[in-house]
């Protein structure tokens, strides 16, 4: 049974390395940045009418059924229909009523209500609290790793034979 627990023990460890170091990574991936692209805001605008509703989630359990309004708008003389990204308000809105949307020039099919593009993106506070809550949250399981491979260790240790 010894053999059973240091393997478990073993495993535990390097999981336990795998899931702080990921959450090491995610960490400096916020500190410096990487992935954000500062020119992905929408920068087009367009005046849309609500067609029809999307079911974006089924019904069941306690949140229920979801839908988005579908619109249709005009960009540079092309007609998009699309699912509307981003809103809350979706349930507030009724088939014919119209809505100005933001998109992005180089996608035009994906709009977004205007708020969207008028929200601040997360400041330095935010970002800090982010880093700090993954560096903690990745050194509690470099924590536990340590533990249990120091375990692991200890009963390889105590197994082997040792001359009297």
């Amino acid at each position: 049974m010894p053999g059973v627990k240091r393997a478990a023990a073993w495993a535990g460890g390097l999981s336990c390395i795998a899931l702080g170091g990921l959450l090491m990574v995610i960490a400096s991936m916020i500190a410096f940045g990487t992935g954000l692209d500062e020119g992905t805001a929408p920068d087009r605008a367009a005046d849309a009418v609500v067609t029809d509703f999307v079911r974006i989630r089924s019904g069941g359990g306690p949140v229920g059924s979801r839908s988005a309004p579908r619109v249709t708008y005009e960009v540079e003389g092309l007609r998009y229909t699309s699912r509307l990204r981003g809103t809350p308000e979706g349930r507030t809105l009724r088939v014919g009523d119209t809505l100005r949307v933001v998109h992005r020039a180089d996608e035009p099919g994906r709009p977004f209500p205007r708020h969207y593009a008028e929200k601040r993106p997360p400041g330095v506070a935010d970002r800090i609290l982010a880093v700090g809550l993954c560096v903690f949250f990745g050194a509690v399981p470099l924590v536990f790793a340590w533990l249990l491979v120091s375990f692991a260790r200890k009963n390889t240790q105590d197994t082997k034979v040792r001359p009297i």
